[in-house]
């Protein structure tokens, strides 16, 4: 009894004494920030507008001094303004300052386009996303989209032209071969005796008649039947050449339709005929018109004097018809 009482007086002490965990003057640690960067899309065409979101969260809500930078280093790239869900956009630089976030998360979405004029193939565009605090880099990111070309445009498709077959050469008429005939002829010898002549002709070489080839029997029947002959097969006989167009038809020829040529001529003709004619008889009818109205000038005094009584340039008569 006397040791379990002193073991529980030595234990009551020991437990009695604070432990140094539960001092109030440790601090609790700040919470940690983290950043996740997606793309929209991995691949787009050229010209269309691609998105990066970029989501930063911390539990304590304290995002003082803390930043979120965009670059990059792709040429020609147009990157659109930022949207800082409860941030505000950086005025000095492309990005958002988290000073006023309230809550634990804020969302920064960045849109960027390329050119159809600059991608000839498949071009990837990469956006850094940088969290800063205090001139120090907390968390890197960086989203990257692949922008393709446009497909080239189909060339219009045009119609055939059509195509003229070309006229087939007629067949070549074939000419006919004349095969020379042997000559049977020969020199001739005279034998003259009395009055009379006699004309012997003895020939110059031995005449062979021709023989047949061996298809053929003297036993069958010679005729053959011959092929049909087409009515369009051209006719060997050589056409006259047409002489109506060489030269002009003439009256002279009888023909009862005379060209045109000398159906003007004519025309031509008649009407210098006409007028010859109206030119004579204008004439003529001037001459009359003249010859009629021509008067003798008044006789003067003294011409009237000596003006021969009338008949007095006549020769008298004598004998019984004198006057």
């Amino acid at each position: 009894m006397v040791a379990v009482g002193a073991c529980t007086v030595l234990a009551l002490p020991a437990s009695a004494d604070p432990s140094p965990s539960d001092s109030p003057s440790s601090t609790p640690s700040p919470a940690p920030f983290q950043m996740a960067v997606s793309v929209a899309q991995d691949e787009v065409k050229a010209g269309r507008s691609a998105t990066l979101i970029a989501v930063v969260s911390k539990a304590d809500k304290d995002f003082s001094g803390a930043q979120v930078l965009l670059s990059t280093g792709a040429s020609h790239v147009d990157l659109d303004p930022v949207s800082c869900l409860g941030g505000a956009p950086l005025s000095s630089s492309h990005g958002c300052d988290l000073k006023s976030v309230t809550s634990p998360t804020m969302i920064v979405r960045q849109s960027f386009t390329l050119a159809p004029g600059y991608v000839k193939k498949k071009t990837a565009v990469t956006v850094n996303v940088s969290l800063v605090q205090g001139g120090k880099v907390i968390a890197p990111g960086k989203g990257t989209v692949v922008f393709d070309p446009l497909p080239s445009p189909s060339p219009t498709p045009t119609s055939p032209k059509p195509t003229t077959p070309k006229p087939s050469k007629p067949g070549a008429t074939a000419k006919p071969t004349t095969s020379k005939s042997p000559n049977t002829s020969g020199g001739g010898g005279s034998n003259n005796s009395g009055g009379g002549t006699n004309n012997t002709t003895s020939p110059s070489s031995t005449y062979t008649p021709p023989s047949t080839n061996g298809t053929f029997n003297g036993t069958n029947n010679p005729q053959v039947a011959l092929p049909p002959i087409s009515s369009n097969a051209p006719s060997p006989t050589v056409a006259a050449p047409d002489t109506s167009l060489a030269s002009p038809q003439s009256t002279l020829r009888a023909n009862t339709r005379p060209i045109a040529q000398e159906m003007s001529f004519q025309r031509v003709a008649s009407t210098q005929i006409a007028w010859l004619a109206a030119l004579l008889v204008a004439c003529s009818l001037l001459l009359t018109q003249l010859r009629l109205g021509r008067r003798r000038p008044a006789p003067s005094g003294a011409a009237a004097a000596k003006r021969a009584k009338a008949g007095a340039h006549r020769r008298p008569r004598n004998g019984s018809f004198g006057k």
